[in-house]
């Protein structure tokens, strides 16, 4: 309107190259590329570093339950042991894939901030992660774990109508990492049998029996001072696996062998009497007949201890599996592996189980050993019997004591000396039934010190007599010991079944039977010394 003239338009700007422009484009595209896999990557990260953190509380549910004091050994029900340690195990491998994830993140972080493009695509980089599979995989596992579980309502039923105050007052609950157990710490107020026995009653008041068994002990968490007795509550479900059909096989095979091992035993003990040989090597192969009463007697003390042991456990109300007979060509069998499949009502029961076999196997062996010893020397009616070195009698303090007492006079100071076949008999089953009075893990012997002095005082003596056997075994380089000593190892040495009430030590009449039956153990395996040789030998 000023009448000055209308300002000129802007030049368009110069049109841009194509190719240029082409580049340009292709440029903002793979930055926003990166700054889109930058931030994928950083939510893959933190999605990682989530997963981690979960993991990291499963581990210490994980490392908590295989450390925590076992209340119920894994030994009564493996599933739970395996579930828990595939647990572990794939923990354990997330932790390892973790830090391989965490480099490919870098690599490809790295190559997303390039000038040129990824090979794959990224928003497929957390489905086919290795981590996620693994985590997935733990998760499956946790849900999946095939473990008898405690009801929250139960645990609350139990504290508050269970144990009641007049019977054991408790201050506290302890519901384990995977709700299989609960612990009620607190105290008793009566003796442990009758607590056991009124809170046992209340479990039937409140109709809680037929899904949960307790369990009365002393708690092994405990750190200072006397151990305190607790509570323990478990899911019925939670039983000692069984047998399956191939180990009740395994079971039939080596009853077998045994009795094959035990007639060669028999035969092997004739092979040093010339007599006998002479007659083999002219074809008298009958002779072999003369064997029998050997093998026989030692498969028919194996087979009482065994017997004995599945009587007691009849009339105490436990379940005893299918036994494994352990062949040997040195002494016929080593006896038997008898696993318990029911919880002992209390240290009692458990005594009375296991020492009804050795006791039964022991008085049959030295009743034998010394009938045997009585009638050896001249073989009766030109019969042919066992010649042996008269130093076998130092081998065994017990065996050679008797020796002095009955075998008849003169004899011992001979070279050698012929043996009736119920002597034989008698140190077969002595040197067996003392190898099983051993006090270690779920031997005769273990178990009866487990009965009469506590698990805890019994892991610590078996730790000491396994030591002390194996170094007998090398020192005196005996091949009997040195088996005997792995097989406990590898199949006797773990903790045997919890009592239900486990506090009430055995009666006296019980405790000194024991001591016997170990004393006649360290008897039978210690050699004879000279100088008690020499005292005897006064006599």
């Amino acid at each position: 309107g000023d009448g000055s003239p209308p300002a000129p338009e802007p030049a368009p700007p110069p049109a841009e190259d194509p190719a240029k422009a082409a580049r340009r484009h292709e440029y903002e595209k793979l930055v926003e590329m990166a700054r889109a896999a930058r931030a994928e990557a950083e939510a893959a990260k933190a999605e990682a570093e989530g997963r981690k953190r979960e993991l990291e509380r499963v581990k210490i549910m994980v490392d908590r339950e295989r450390k925590a004091p076992q209340f119920v050994d894994p030994y009564a029900n493996l599933d739970v042991k395996e579930s828990v340690g595939a647990v572990a195990d794939a923990k354990d491998a997330v932790d390892e894939e973790f830090a391989a994830g965490e480099e490919k993140k870098e690599e490809k972080e790295s190559a997303a901030a390039l000038k040129e493009p990824p090979k794959k695509p990224l928003t497929g980089m957390v489905s086919s992660d290795p981590i996620m599979d693994q985590y997935e995989k733990i998760k499956e596992l946790m849900g999946g774990l095939d473990i008898p579980r405690l009801d929250k309502e139960d645990v609350r039923a139990i504290r508050e109508d269970v144990l009641r105050q007049d019977a054991f007052f408790v201050t506290g609950v302890d519901l384990s990492p995977f709700g299989e157990r609960a612990v009620f710490r607190g105290s008793m107020k009566a003796a442990p049998d009758a607590v056991f026995a009124r809170i046992n009653a209340a479990l039937v008041d409140a109709k809680l029996d037929a899904k949960i068994r307790l369990f009365l002990i002393q708690d092994p968490s405990s750190d200072e001072g006397e151990p305190k007795p607790v509570v323990v509550a478990v899911p019925k479900g939670l039983e000692p696996n069984r047998m399956t059909l191939l180990q009740k096989g395994l079971s039939v095979l080596l009853a077998a062998t045994t009795i094959f091992t035990s007639f060669a035993y028999g035969v092997g003990v004739f092979g040093s009497t010339p007599e006998f040989a002479r007659q083999i090597q002219d074809g008298n192969l009958d002779l072999v007949l003369n064997t029998l009463p050997i093998s026989i007697g030692a498969v028919s003390i194996v087979f009482a201890h065994e017997l004995a042991h599945r009587v007691a456990a009849k009339l105490r109300n436990i379940t005893l599996d299918w036994p494994f007979f352990l062949p040997s060509l040195q002494i016929g069998s080593y006896g038997s592996i008898t696993p318990i499949r029911s919880f002992p009502k209390n240290r009692a029961d458990l005594f009375d189980v296991a020492a009804s076999g050795p006791l039964v196997g022991t008085t049959l062996s030295i009743a034998a050993l010394i009938v045997g010893l009585s009638m050896s020397g001249i073989p009766i009616d030109g019969a042919v019997w066992p010649q042996v070195p008269t130093s076998i009698f130092n081998a065994s303090i017990l065996m050679g004591s008797l020796a002095k007492f009955f075998v008849p006079a003169g004899l011992l100071k001979q070279a050698t000396i012929s043996l009736h076949p119920l002597t034989v008999v008698g140190v077969t089953g002595l040197l067996c039934n003392a190898l099983n009075l051993i006090p270690v893990g779920r031997l005769d012997g273990g178990r009866i010190v487990t009965a009469v002095f506590g698990r805890d005082t019994a892991q610590r003596l078996g730790s000491v007599a396994l030591s002390l056997q194996a170094i007998s075994a090398i020192v005196g380089n005996s091949p009997l010991l040195l088996f005997w000593g792995l097989v406990i190892i590898f199949l006797q040495r773990g903790n045997d079944l919890l009592c239900q009430e486990e506090i009430t030590e055995p009666d006296n009449v019980r405790s000194a039977i024991g001591l016997v039956l170990l004393t006649i153990m360290v008897l039978t395996l210690v050699p004879f010394p000279d100088s008690l040789n020499n005292f005897t030998g006064s006599l």
